[in-house]
């Protein structure tokens, strides 16, 4: 799923995401659908949309469903050794591989959107997963964003010297009521050392570098991540 120009609008026109029920949505070539974690890996897969009541209310009341793609193409192209990242149509945004779900009432009504970095991605695509918050920043400028640092916790590292961990919130300019949450991050967590203490080897991959999306109908507001 390329979330590319319009994000919002393209994305509700697959979706729905105004006063769509679940169980009459169609979505091209679905790959998997099933409950979400919160933008963490998917846990029970549904037959359809239609089982959205399987999946656990979040804090909010909204039920995340996650999906994908048809992913065909890409097992194909690294079956023949093709360069992936050029054929690359799974799901992705601006070129980073995403894991997207939606939120639903309990009435089965899509109340939002939420779209996380895919942690299980290559090294070199994990590293880069907090760009996608520039990109998104930048498309959802009219929405009057206001930005912040968040301050180093207790046991967080910089990556090679860089520390990023900003929040943006915004309302839609439409008047909708519409508010969203972008949130990034590049920094090592606490237990995330870079060197391997036993053998002085590097240790690839310990390091959070993500990007979190979530923008939702009012009353609803975005949760606050994980």
């Amino acid at each position: 799923m390329q979330l590319m120009g319009n994000l919002r609008e393209r994305f509700c026109r697959s979706i729905g995401i105004h006063k769509c029920h679940v169980h009459g949505t169609t979505i091209r070539a679905p790959g998997i659908i099933a409950c979400g974690t919160n933008g963490g890996p998917i846990s029970i897969e549904l037959k359809s949309f239609g089982d959205w009541a399987q999946c656990t209310p979040e804090a909010s009341g909204l039920r995340e469903i996650a999906f994908t793609y048809d992913d065909e193409k890409d097992y194909i192209a690294r079956a023949l050794d093709l360069e992936y990242r050029a054929l690359r149509g799974g799901t992705s945004a601006y070129a980073h591989p995403i894991i997207v779900s939606i939120l639903v009432d309990d009435k089965g009504v899509s109340q939002g959107i939420r779209v996380v970095t895919d942690d299980r991605a290559s090294d070199a695509d994990r590293r880069l997963a907090v760009v996608l918050s520039k990109n998104l920043q930048t498309r959802f400028g009219p929405w009057n964003l206001n930005c912040q640092d968040i301050p180093m916790r207790e046991g967080e590292e910089p990556v090679g010297g860089t520390f990023i961990h900003d929040r943006c919130t915004g309302t839609n300019p439409d008047g909708s009521g519409q508010t969203l949450v972008i949130e990034g991050s590049y920094l090592r967590k606490k237990g995330q050392q870079g060197l391997s203490v036993e053998t002085q080897q590097v240790n690839k991959g310990y390091y959070e570098s993500q990007t979190r999306l979530e923008l939702v109908n009012p009353p609803y507001l975005p949760s606050e991540g994980r």
